[in-house]
């Protein structure tokens, strides 16, 4: 039989070798994202290149409620920077269900940061967003399409 500290140092060992295999899976999705972005986004090579320093920040969350059919909730996040001073920000919430009052309809809020140059360089190959159009409810459902399919893919 096995003595309680030999236990006990299995569950540490464990434990550890699960904290590096979680950071080696959130690498992994963070290297992904550069190139889900620029799929997604239609970005051709030439725009690419113009696109230098680019870093990725996406997380996507969806939650249906377990009390309510109808009933969900979602959030989007994406922070995309470039040339230390271009950036676009997305910040996506949904919530849908008797909770909010309306089953059948969500309630949609969505910041949208972007400088001029992230907009006419990104939402160029984008159906419902343009670039000095971005502000309705069809637009911010593209870019929670947008960022779900960067994460998930």
């Amino acid at each position: 039989m096995s003595s309680i500290v030999e236990i006990d140092t299995q569950i540490a060992e464990n434990q550890q070798k699960m904290k590096e295999d979680e950071l080696k899976i959130k690498v992994l999705k963070e290297k992904k994202l550069v190139p889900n972005f620029i799929t997604y986004f239609q970005i051709d090579k030439k725009t690419e290149k113009k696109l230098k320093n680019l870093t990725v920040a996406a997380e996507y969350e969806w939650n249906n409620h377990t009390h309510d059919e109808y009933g969900h909730d979602a959030r989007a996040y994406l922070k995309v920077t470039f040339d230390d001073n271009q950036c676009l920000e997305v910040n996506y919430t949904e919530i849908q269900g008797e909770s909010v009052g309306d089953r059948y309809n969500p309630v949609v809020e969505c910041e949208v940061n972007a400088t001029s140059m992230v907009q006419k360089l990104l939402f160029q190959n984008l159906s419902e967003i343009q670039k000095d159009d971005y502000d309705h409810l069809h637009a911010y459902k593209e870019f929670r399409d947008i960022i779900e399919s960067i994460v998930t893919e």
